[in-house]
Order: C-alpha cells, then sequence, then structure tokens
C-alpha cells in the first residue's frame, strides 16, 4: 500500500495518519469512509459507525498477507466486491461466527454462502504455525476478537529469528 514506506534498509515507517483518533476520548460515530479498500474491514464494510484500533488490526493482517503472497488477499473493486472477496476467503459470517453481524446496516441473509476456512495456507504461502496463527487472528471477524497491536508485537512470530524475505 502506497501509506507503508520502505528503505533499501528493510526500515518500514508508516504515513498518512490523517484519520488517527485519540482512543482515551468518548467512542462516537465516525466516518464509514475509511481504510483503502482492499484492507478496510468487514464491520465497517457492513455498516458499522462506531469502531475501534481492531480496524487497524486487520488492515495490518491484510497488508501481513500480501507480503506473503506478494499480492493483495482481497482485491475487490467496490464494496459489495471487497465483501465477497473476503466472505470467498473467510466464509460468509454467520451469527455463531460472529455475534451481531446480521444487525449491522449493510448485512444481507441473502448473501451468497461461502464456508468457514479451516486454514488461510490455501490462499496464503504460511512459513509456519506462528505466522498462521497471527494471521488468522488478526483476520478474525468479531473486532474484539483480533490481537491489539501490543499482543501482535508480542506475538510469539515475531521472537523468531528468520532470514528476511527479498523484495
Amino acid at each position: 500500500p502506497q501509506n507503508l514506506l520502505l528503505d533499501k534498509k528493510g526500515t518500514l515507517k508508516i504515513a498518512d495518519f490523517g484519520l488517527a483518533r485519540d482512543e482515551t476520548i468518548l467512542k462516537r460515530a465516525y466516518s464509514k469512509d475509511i481504510v483503502t479498500l482492499w484492507y478496510r474491514p468487514p464491520e465497517v464494510l457492513l455498516g458499522i459507525d462506531i469502531y475501534s484500533s481492531s480496524v487497524d488490526i486487520w488492515s495490518a493482517g491484510c497488508i501481513f498477507a500480501e507480503m506473503l503472497r506478494r499480492a493483495p488477499l482481497f482485491k475487490g473493486d467496490c464494496e459489495i466486491s471487497q465483501l465477497f472477496c473476503i466472505f470467498q476467503v473467510l466464509g460468509t459470517p454467520t451469527e455463531k461466527l460472529w455475534p451481531g453481524v446480521s444487525s449491522l446496516s449493510n448485512y444481507n441473509c441473502d448473501f451468497p454462502q461461502w464456508p468457514a476456512t479451516s486454514s488461510l495456507s490455501k490462499y496464503v504461502h504460511l512459513t509456519n504455525d506462528k505466522a498462521e496463527d497471527i494471521l488468522t487472528r488478526c483476520l478474525s471477524y468479531p473486532p474484539e476478537q483480533r490481537l491489539t497491536a501490543k499482543q501482535a508485537l508480542q506475538h510469539p512470530y515475531f521472537s523468531q529469528e528468520e532470514e528476511p524475505i527479498s523484495l
């Protein structure tokens, strides 16, 4: 994505904090037109208007998957197409999988029904179980079940020594 800047030494810098929010401020309704489409989380696509930093964790998961597969994981060309790209990989969300999903304003009980996937390895070249775990936990449907930024940084995936992937 255009907001990630990588130099020749592999130093990553994040740019464009135009929609940054202070989490200590009382939650209120925000704009629904956030996040570049391919990295936009399903709850925003489905119409939620109060969201948290979990939207950024979803985006980070999408970027991580893109780095591993060298192509975007969810490449929709409009909001409904983006939702269907997500559903095709993760399965169409149900109340059992994501309690409250059917009450979101853009949810439609007539959405095509794709089965839930047992492993993201069908779509992403995962280098090990730790990579699969962190990706799965970043791309969890219920936002409250996603890793926090602190949990992600403390994840065992980041404690292992591996050779960098050449770009």
